[in-house]
């Protein structure tokens, strides 16, 4: 019966198409009045009265018609309601990130920006509401630790090189957050091309600080290259000693040599030591997306943030 209602349905409908043009009747029109006298006809027989099923499908229809529209003015209300709420709350938050001078401060408002934009987000899946395209908070990326973590080192901003490490796309795929590592280097030569190293130093997350003073161990005209590297441990080739390799535990304050290969007979084992100190999913690569593109000022810190964050509502005012 449902599907001998659907289709007088659409007979109704189509036949209503052809009305109020004060045209003749075409042989169109009179097959589907036929073809509705013919089902009123059929229903009839069945005892079924088809103009009260005919209205009650369509009150039916329209009630779901009525329900879904008032579902979306409902997501519509609640979102404008939680903009209203939130919206200030996480410009505060962004702005205070920006005019941020401290390392504290600038781990403070990152972190609580993204809480708020998780937050909001929490309560707006309750409601069945989500935020996307350009008029939209996002959450802020690593930008605003690597700032936090240049600002606590700025006693080494005089030394000649700087890089940041991140665990990168093997965390990322196993829904774990960026870990990064800042890295500040002294060389002998600041006018030199090459890594000639006299002492590196590695800042964590938590602003903690690993000296690795490689006048200690080297000559001042040796040259070096990150081969490995974690937030415990890291490997330097020594590139004009036979490219030898040395392992250093930076978990304390002081580097400690822990392995080492210079000869080509060991390499094998040395090769198993490494990758048990630097398992792949503790790796790290150096990145340019939480480097200052010019150097390490506050302004260029700033700039970095806001680029890293360009598809975020908070910070349209800033490009």
């Amino acid at each position: 019966m449902k599907k001998l209602i659907a289709i007088l349905i659409m007979v109704v409908v189509c036949a209503s198409l052809f009305t109020g043009c004060g045209s003749k009747k075409s042989e169109e029109q009179q097959a589907r009045e036929e073809i509705q006298q013919h089902l009123q006809e059929e229903a009839a027989a069945d005892g079924v009265d088809l103009q009260a099923e005919i209205e009650k499908e369509a009150s039916e229809a329209y009630a779901a018609m009525d329900a879904r529209a008032q579902e979306r003015e409902a997501k519509q209300a609640s979102k404008e309601e939680l903009d209203s709420y939130y919206n200030p709350l996480l410009q505060a938050e962004y702005d205070a990130l920006i005019a941020a001078t401290t390392a504290e401060d600038t781990m403070a408002h990152g972190q609580r920006y993204n809480e708020l934009i998780e937050e909001r987000n929490a309560r707006g899946e309750e409601s069945g509401i989500s935020w996307s395209g350009r008029s939209s908070y996002l959450l802020i990326d690593a930008s605003y630790i690597s700032k936090a973590m240049f600002l606590s080192a700025e006693k080494y901003s005089d030394y000649d090189e700087y890089a940041v490490y991140h665990t990168g796309d093997s965390t990322f795929r196993a829904g774990k957050p960026d870990t990064l590592l800042l890295m500040y280097a002294k060389k002998y030569n600041s006018d030199s091309w090459s890594h000639d190293w006299s002492e590196v130093v590695f800042i964590q997350e938590d602003f903690f600080v690993c000296r690795l003073t490689l006048s200690d161990y080297f000559d001042s005209d040796c040259y070096y290259e990150i081969t490995n590297i974690s937030s415990s441990y890291v490997e330097l080739c020594a590139l004009n000693l036979d490219w030898s390799y040395y392992l250093f535990d930076i978990t304390g304050t002081e580097a400690v040599l822990t392995e080492k290969s210079t000869d080509y007979s060991d390499s094998e084992a040395y090769k198993s030591k490494v990758a048990a100190m630097i398992p792949n999913e503790e790796k790290m690569s150096e990145s340019n997306d939480y480097v200052p593109y010019w150097d390490d000022t506050l302004d260029e810190l700033n700039k970095m943030i806001i680029e890293n964050s360009e598809f975020g509502a908070a910070s349209n005012s800033y490009h």
